[in-house]
């Protein structure tokens, strides 16, 4: 499987050169040598017992459905806010039309600045660090927006909210890349990808359950919350 095959043939071709001067002393194998070709002939014979096809799909099952639930939730928080208009956010916060649109609109300043830093961070705290840290942020940041009593509340919260979530998409496509070779990663990058369209499938229906099961009419307890 690509590159994660390559690896072998080149060390095995090194520990070939060690002990491809047998007349000369000073090039005579030392036990480390003895040790590192034996362990290699070990990985060989391991790797040959090996089924890619198994491998691939182990990884598979372990990494796209947690990635794309992810993306999904990631999703759903960002594009809320359309049902939570619906249910009278505008009317509650005593907003216009202009303001509503500031709202939408400045999700996209803060994640796309933040979008590059945030992989700079992921390879040093490494992904497993990494993407659950933003993912809590950003469950943070929208719990904390069901609080908000006006517009410039709402303003910076969804300013937050870009910052929060700006590492996610850019950070999982580095993430696949080291899992797969190239030809493999394509198709897994269009899984992941898909997250998004099932999340606007749902998140009409969970807005409408939500809006049933906390009527307007709870003081304190608006539905868009």
């Amino acid at each position: 499987m690509c590159s994660r095959a390559g690896g072998g043939d080149r060390q095995e071709a090194t520990v070939t050169e060690a002990f491809a001067k047998p007349n000369d002393p000073s090039s005579s194998p030392s036990s480390d040598e003895k040790r590192a070709a034996k362990d290699m002939e070990q990985a060989h014979d391991y790797a040959a017992e090996v089924d890619p096809k198994k491998v691939l799909l182990k990884m598979d099952l372990h990494l796209i459905p947690m990635l794309a639930l992810l993306y999904l939730l990631s999703f759903l928080d960002r594009g809320n806010i359309g049902n939570a208009r619906i249910e009278g956010l505008l009317e509650t916060l005593e907003m216009t039309g202009p303001q509503y649109n500031w709202c939408l609109t400045v999700f996209f300043f803060t994640y796309c600045i933040f979008e590059v830093p945030s992989n700079l961070l992921l390879k040093k705290l490494r992904p497993s660090i990494w993407l659950p840290t933003i993912m809590v942020a950003w469950g943070t940041v929208m719990t904390l927006m069901g609080v908000v009593q006006n517009f410039e509340g709402l303003l910076i919260a969804r300013l937050f909210l870009g910052v929060t979530e700006a590492g996610l998409y850019p950070g999982v496509a580095y993430y696949i890349t080291m899992w797969y070779c190239r030809t493999e990663a394509q198709f897994r990058q269009a899984m992941f990808f898909s997250a998004a369209s099932v999340a606007g499938a749902f998140s009409g229906l969970l807005a409408f359950a939500i809006a049933v099961s906390i009527p307007r009419r709870t003081p304190g307890h608006e539905a868009y919350t």
